[in-house]
């Protein structure tokens, strides 16, 4: 086999095989819940902001020109959440799917017009976006059990997935690279991790143990979180126990965020997009490559 091909079958396995519709449609159900848990998150933060005077529109909201009224936010917050559970459900999924992920990316991203600055749910977003426009109402939905006939193993059931892994490993590994990249080895090495916490307002229950660490226990533990948390992530994608090794690192790692400055909760819808490198533990999940 020449190497063109090698390559080739390669790329043609990893996005194209076929695959049974129960796996992506098991990740729709844990999405769209997360998403639905996400919408009660938002409720006061953004009922508060529309008292605030610091409107400026940002990307895509200038086309809007001035800002929402709290009412017509009020009707887009209230669709998402039912067609969010319209898409948990499966129910009308080719246009519930889309509608839910719109909605979400409209409401998430309209707190940065009030010059709000938050990082939480950019993952979870996206997957939600790549969830929604996908088939993932193939099984476990109303619309599988009103057509009362399972469908076929397809590629339509896997890329999705595919796409995940990758934006999810990307986003971890590309943290990891810019820490060495805009501040090298200095904010390991220095107190830097220390002081942030002991500024922060909203310490955890570990903070004050976080603070009497000697210098060297703490850069342990923040090699551990650059390295096997971040920079190493796309060992995620060799093999389904180097997915569920990363998979718990992941959820080690926001535990211990949360315990230590406090809040951080937004931070756990980016365990929830990374369990689908758990979906290989689940039934139904059958993949051949196709020929």
């Amino acid at each position: 086999m020449s190497g063109t091909n090698f390559v080739f079958n390669k790329w043609n396995s990893f996005w194209f095989a076929k695959r049974n519709p129960q796996p992506l449609s098991i990740y729709r159900v844990l999405i769209f819940s997360g998403l639905l848990v996400v919408y009660w998150f938002f409720w006061d933060r953004h009922e508060s902001f529309f008292n605030c005077e610091l409107y400026q529109t940002v990307g895509v909201y200038s086309l809007f020109g001035i800002p929402c009224s709290s009412y017509l936010f009020k009707i887009a917050y209230w669709a998402g959440i039912l067609t969010a559970f319209l898409a948990l459900l499966g129910l009308g999924y080719k246009w519930t799917g889309k509608l839910a992920s719109l909605f979400a990316l409209f409401v998430s991203g309209y707190i940065y017009n009030f010059h709000e600055v938050y990082h939480s749910y950019h993952m979870f977003i996206i997957v939600v976006l790549i969830v929604g426009f996908s088939r993932a109402g193939g099984s476990l939905s109303f619309d599988a059990w009103l057509q009362k006939n399972s469908m076929e193993d397809s590629w339509e059931f896997h890329w999705p997935l595919q796409m995940v892994r990758l934006y999810v490993v990307y986003v971890y590994w590309i943290v990891g690279i810019e820490k060495l990249y805009y501040g090298g080895f200095e904010w390991a090495f220095s107190e830097n991790l220390q002081m942030i916490v002991f500024v922060n307002p909203q310490k955890g229950l570990l903070a004050p143990w976080f603070l009497s660490l000697s210098k060297y226990s703490v850069i342990l533990i923040a090699s551990w979180s650059l390295f096997v948390a971040e920079f190493l992530s796309p060992i995620a994608l060799f093999g389904k126990k180097a997915g569920y090794f990363m998979w718990f690192n992941w959820l080690i790692f926001h535990i211990g965020v949360s315990l230590t400055l406090g809040g951080h909760l937004g931070f756990f819808s980016q365990v929830l997009c990374a369990c689908v490198f758990l979906l290989p533990l689940m039934p139904g999940e059958q993949s051949r490559n196709t020929n």
